[in-house]
Parts: C-alpha cells; sequence; structure tokens
C-alpha cells in the first residue's frame, strides 16, 4: 500500500509548530546601500555582491529580520533614509536627518591622496591649485580640508579616476583606499611609479556605520546594534573584510 502523503503531514504538523518561523516568515527590513566597487555592486552576471550587501544581509539575519538588500547612488540613500522608506543603510557620516541615527561602527576606511608621479605630496596643504578627481557624490569628497584651495572634479567610477590620473588629467585621486585599488586593478596597475604614480598620501580614517531611519522602533535598532556586535566579536566581520577587500596595501603587489 502507497503511504498516504497528507497523513504524513499530518503527523508533522504539530513538530512544525514547534520550530522557529522560518525566515520567510520573519519581519523584512529594507536596506539600501552605496552603488560604489567594491563594497557594493552588481557583477557581470547583475547579481548583487561586495561587503556591504553581504553585511547587511548578515546583519539583518542575525538581528531576526528577512533582509530585503539594493544598492543605489548616496542621494537616493541618504534620501530614502531620512524619508524612512529604507529603513538602515551602511555609510559614512553624512547629510542624514538629525533624526536618523548611527546604532554603531561596522568598520574604518582610510582615506588616501594618490598623486601622478613628479606631483610634490607631503601634506594635503601641498594640493593648492592641482586638479583633484574624486568619486562623484560620495562623503569622501569632504575629507580633503575645504581650505585647501585644489581644482576638484568628480567622476562616477574608481576606474575613470584613475583613468584620468593615467591620462594626465588630473594631479590626485583622492578616495579609500579599496576603491583606489579597485580601480587600478580593472585597469590592471599596480600604482606605483612604473605606471606613473607617486606615493600614497593618508588623510586619516573614517568610521562607516549602520545609519537607522527615524522612527525605527528602538527594538529593532537595537537588535541590528547587537547584532553588529556579535559579528564582530566571533570574528565574522573580520573574515567578510578579508573575502571582499583583503587587505592590500599601495603599491599593489606584482
Amino acid at each position: 500500500m502507497r503511504p498516504d502523503p497528507n497523513r504524513r503531514l499530518a503527523l508533522l504538523a504539530p513538530l512544525s509548530a514547534l520550530a522557529p518561523p522560518s525566515l520567510a516568515a520573519a519581519k523584512p527590513l529594507r536596506a539600501l546601500i552605496l552603488d560604489t566597487e567594491p563594497f557594493s555592486y552588481r557583477n557581470a552576471s547583475g547579481e548583487l555582491t561586495g561587503l556591504y550587501v553581504a553585511l547587511a544581509r548578515m546583519l539583518a539575519g542575525e538581528a531576526g529580520f528577512q533582509a530585503r538588500v539594493d544598492i543605489a547612488p548616496v542621494a537616493r540613500v541618504v534620501q530614502e533614509i531620512n524619508r524612512g522608506t529604507s529603513d538602515f543603510t551602511l555609510l559614512l557620516a553624512y547629510d542624514f536627518d538629525a533624526r536618523a541615527r548611527a546604532v554603531g561602527v561596522a568598520l574604518q576606511l582610510e582615506v588616501l591622496v594618490l598623486p601622478r608621479l613628479g606631483v610634490p605630496l607631503a601634506r594635503p596643504e601641498d594640493l593648492a591649485g592641482r586638479t583633484v578627481v574624486g568619486f562623484k557624490g560620495t562623503p569622501i569628497q569632504h575629507a580633503l580640508p575645504a581650505e585647501v584651495a585644489a581644482r576638484r572634479q568628480y567622476v562616477g567610477s574608481a576606474r575613470a579616476m584613475v583613468a584620468m590620473l593615467k591620462a594626465g588629467r588630473a594631479d590626485a585621486a583622492l578616495g579609500v583606499r579599496e576603491t583606489l585599488i579597485s580601480g587600478l586593478r580593472a585597469a590592471g596597475l599596480r600604482g606605483d611609479a612604473a605606471d606613473g604614480f607617486g606615493p600614497p598620501l593618508s588623510l586619516g580614517m573614517l568610521d562607516a556605520s549602520v545609519w537607522v531611519r527615524p522612527g525605527l522602533p528602538e527594538a529593532d535598532a537595537e537588535a541590528l546594534a547587537r547584532a553588529l556586535r556579535r559579528v564582530q566579536q566571533s570574528g565574522e566581520l573580520a573574515r567578510l573584510r578579508r573575502q571582499y577587500l583583503g587587505d592590500d596595501r599601495l603599491p599593489l603587489k606584482p
């Protein structure tokens, strides 16, 4: 006699009632992340990838939510957080509403200025009168002090920054270390004197934090904060950072 599938499901029903809620039943939480390589972008297959994408999904899952992650230009990210149409993001301090808040620092990023070979660069003031190219619409553009009278230009990708520098149309490129490395790798360059670049100047570290929208329930914000602390203490965040960003320095090794 063939077993009755309906009877089998009926027997399993009491057990399933004792199981924890499935991910499909979890409360959805929307994360909108800055579209920038190598942190969050779409790969050649159109799939979302990058450190911020993986971390947003990990934090939401760890906090008991169902993550809905998407990427967008920084202006839209900030706008949606301020309006409350997205729940959280991962970003440097930017033009957030005063009611939006950071629930924890996820990682620190080093800001570098990479000059063309022959451009003397020992301090930010050396860029006065020089053309500095940066990534359009990101908080990094404020890392260079406003009183430095440089000619500032902005482009839409790390590749374009490196291309301008290599072509001599800019004297230096400004960005976080990982973004500059991404642009150099895409161009098949190492960023050394042989490629036409001088030694980079560090402008210090900036905090990339988990920001939550105004009005997000306190319990949800605290759940994200606890999740961030857990993935930091467990070493999972460090593992993700190595997986997606590595630990390379400029110039890159052959």
